[in-house]
């Protein structure tokens, strides 16, 4: 300490000498640099010291003096072009909590009008699991452009002051509340498994439900007990009961393997380079960094409101699974779907993997040589192993993963040095959440057949044989 308070640089510069000779002559040399650090940290020393960034680089490579600021690296003492804009220094933490503050103050009172709406809307319906659903669907749905916006940008500048505080640990946060946040649509769709038996009576709150309306009015056909046929198109493998589950599960794992490298190198990556080449920039640490985030935010805006997302729908399709799981609940209920590839009569005649359709007035359906037509077939139950376990994979690609993709862009953005870099970012993060994009073969939901339907079902089986 007294050596920095009454000493030039050429004496600073002999103490580095003699330290490093030390410290590469002893096993426990890396333990002697960490400590080395650490005394530093208290010792009340004069930054502008010309000898102070060699001092540094020999006493503890890689350490950058953080000084009051836990967690985040501090700017570099000496930029390749100190004139460059993108090298200034960006707004303060305290600043940008305020920033966030104030946006999440502005979406928590859009979202309490959005629940009086609802409210107002159908106040006899609201009670129950009704009740939890309905306030799922005012706090995650993004049917109001400017609620989303607004609501995840407080997110996105709260967790930018939190990466300008302590990076590593927000990161974790981060990932920890997308999770969570995620399972609702899941948990909006089990609570309507739990408590309705049938589509047709299920309670719809949002426009974003407006194709499970159409959806209502087909199951409306129930009523007369005769007929009951219901097309669905899935939007994604795992949606796409007819797909093979080996396919299914290359799929799952490549995508999860890749969301953890992207989660790895972001919670490694506390420093990058500068727009101008100046290495060990922490993120958001200079206003180029600073702006790329923003920026950030507006392009993971556009993915969550625009075509990506058909507009405002949610990636994991709460409709298509609430469809499914009800339809299970059915005794016996039927998938059915086609396949030009494969011809399901191949299948042993006794098989439950093909099936027949009987139209509205119970005659089988024929193909265009006027022989029975023969589907792919998919018995449906509530405890279908396959449909739960697809149901599971999509909460975690389609929810954690892509919440977790869509709002980590910002920071993943933010860590660029260069315009093309911040391209190339968020063209590879489509390409993650689009691997499983896939519209796979329309589905036939129908129930069991009736005594006489499977008598004549198994009489076009045996002579299909023979």
């Amino acid at each position: 300490k007294r050596l920095f308070r009454q000493t030039s640089a050429v004496p600073v510069l002999a103490l580095i000498d003699t330290v490093h000779t030390y410290t590469h002559s002893h096993k426990h040399s890396h333990t002697v640099l960490i400590h080395s650090s650490s005394l530093l940290r208290i010792m009340d020393y004069n930054m502008q010291d010309p000898g102070y960034a060699e001092f540094m680089t020999v006493m503890a490579p890689g350490h950058s003096y953080i000084g009051e600021r836990r967690g985040l690296a501090e700017r570099p003492i000496k930029f390749n072009d100190p004139t460059d804009f993108f090298n200034e220094e960006p707004p303060s933490a305290m600043v940008t909590f305020i920033i966030g503050g104030v946006l999440w103050v502005i979406a928590f009172g859009m979202f309490l009008h959005r629940v009086h709406k609802l409210k107002k809307r159908s106040p006899e319906k609201l009670q129950g699991f009704d009740l939890y659903r309905g306030l799922i669907a005012c706090l995650i749905d993004n049917d109001s452009p400017y609620y989303t916006i607004t609501s995840f940008s407080a997110i996105s500048f709260l967790f930018l002051g939190g990466i300008q505080t302590d990076f590593q640990t927000t990161l974790i946060f981060m990932i920890c509340y997308y999770a969570v946040v995620s399972f609702g649509d899941s948990l909006r769709v089990l609570m309507a498994y739990w408590s309705y038996g049938s589509l047709s009576e299920v309670f719809l709150f949002t426009e974003m439900d407006a194709g499970l309306k159409n959806k209502q009015a087909e199951d409306e056909k129930e009523k007369d007990m005769k007929f009951e046929t219901m097309e669905v198109q899935p939007n994604n493998i795992y949606e796409d009961m007819g797909r093979e589950k080996t396919i299914v599960i290359m799929i799952f794992i490549t995508q999860m393997v890749l969301v953890s490298f992207v989660c790895i190198d972001i919670y490694r990556a506390e420093t990058v380079r500068c727009m101008d080449g100046t290495p060990g920039c922490p993120v958001a640490g200079t206003a180029g960094s600073y702006g790329f985030y923003i920026m950030g935010i507006f392009q993971a805006c556009v993915y969550l409101l625009g075509p990506k997302t058909s507009f405002g729908q949610s990636e994991q399709n709460p409709g298509f699974w609430l469809i499914l799981l009800l339809a299970s609940k059915k005794n016996g209920a039927r998938i059915l779907w086609e396949n030009p590839v494969k011809d399901p009569r191949n299948y042993p005649k006794d098989s439950t993997r093909k099936g027949t359709l009987h139209d509205p007035n119970g005659n089988m359906i024929l193909d265009a040589n006027g022989d029975p037509k023969w589907f792919h077939q998919r018995i449906l139950d509530p405890y279908n192993y396959t449909m739960w376990r697809r149901f599971f994979m999509s909460y975690l690609v389609n929810g954690v993963c892509f919440h977790i993709l869509v709002h980590a862009l910002p920071i993943q953005v933010a860590s660029q040095s260069s315009f093309t870099g911040v391209v190339f970012r968020a063209v590879g993060m489509l390409y993650l959440v689009d691997l499983d994009d896939s519209k796979g073969f329309r589905l036939i939901i129908t129930n069991k057949h009736s005594a006489e339907e499977k008598a004549e079902e198994e009489a076009a089986a045996e002579a299909g044989n023979n």
